[in-house]
């Protein structure tokens, strides 16, 4: 299901409606936010990330770790890329 990776981005709009500021139409944010605030590993990336390109999302904010773990090798070359 998308609860998980759906947190990080229920802390930004809650961020956004307490300070009025709208977030940017081209960002992804995914990722999942323990209790002490912190941004955890997200699985199925590639979908997400093929899901933003496909959309024309521009900027995708995640876990540094969740990137950097995943085997990119057999991903086309344009989400290598992205």
């Amino acid at each position: 299901g998308s609860g998980r990776s759906l947190a990080a981005a229920a802390v930004v709009s809650m961020v956004c409606m307490a300070t009025g500021r709208r977030p940017d139409s081209y960002t992804a944010i995914t990722g999942d936010v323990d209790l002490r605030g912190h941004l955890r590993d997200v699985e199925g990336l590639w979908a997400k990330l093929e899901a933003c390109r496909v959309k024309g999302v521009r900027t995708v904010v995640m876990p540094r770790s969740s990137y950097e773990g995943v085997d990119r090798s057999g991903w086309p070359q344009e989400l290598r890329d992205y």
